[in-house]
């Protein structure tokens, strides 16, 4: 299911991705996230024979302004750890792709300055257990977020214990261009 649901999403031709369309001048542009995951939702309850679901967080950056449009399926919340400091934690939740026929999704956005981060990660990371089978949590993951040091904290969380789900992240940071 994730290779087939990644083809539908890695392919940067129009045709063959479904979160860009063809614009005009031999452009491509981005559909709406809500309606991207709307599509995933369909797909795997109509076409693919599964009883599994997913989470997933789709997040489009203009690297101009600095505003990041996310749409959030079930996945963890979206930390803005700003420049200054202060972590945030953004996001509607949502539900994940794959249980409801019906589910809606929305998108939201997120507005970074120049030398803000933003960190995207798997449930593998929120919902690492300890030693006595606490997770760690969204809030947690919030006292050992920078990716440097990512595994290690969490291999030390969970007594280093293996992982018992996928361990991934994406961090941004926000640099705009140089005016000339």
């Amino acid at each position: 299911m994730t290779a087939r649901l990644a083809s539908y999403l890695t392919s940067p031709s129009p045709e063959q991705n479904i979160v860009l369309i063809q614009g005009p001048q031999d452009t491509v542009l981005t559909r709406p996230l809500a309606d991207v995951i709307s599509d995933l939702n369909r797909i795997v309850l109509d076409e693919m024979e599964t009883e599994h679901y997913f989470t997933v967080m789709l997040a489009i950056a203009d690297m101009d302004s600095g505003v990041v449009t996310l749409c959030q399926a079930g996945h963890p919340h979206p930390d803005v750890r700003r420049k200054n400091g202060p972590i945030e934690q953004n996001g509607p939740g949502g539900l994940p792709v794959g249980l409801f026929p019906e589910a809606e999704f929305e998108e939201f956005q997120i507005k970074l300055n120049a030398g803000d981060q933003l960190i995207l990660a798997s449930d593998g990371i929120t919902e690492c257990p300890n030693a006595i089978d606490e997770i760690l949590g969204e809030d947690g993951f919030e006292g050992v977020n920078l990716l440097e040091t990512l595994v290690w904290k969490l291999s030390e969380y969970s007594d280093d214990a293996p992982f018992p789900d996928d361990v991934s992240a994406v961090l941004y940071e926000h640099s705009p261009p140089i005016a000339r």
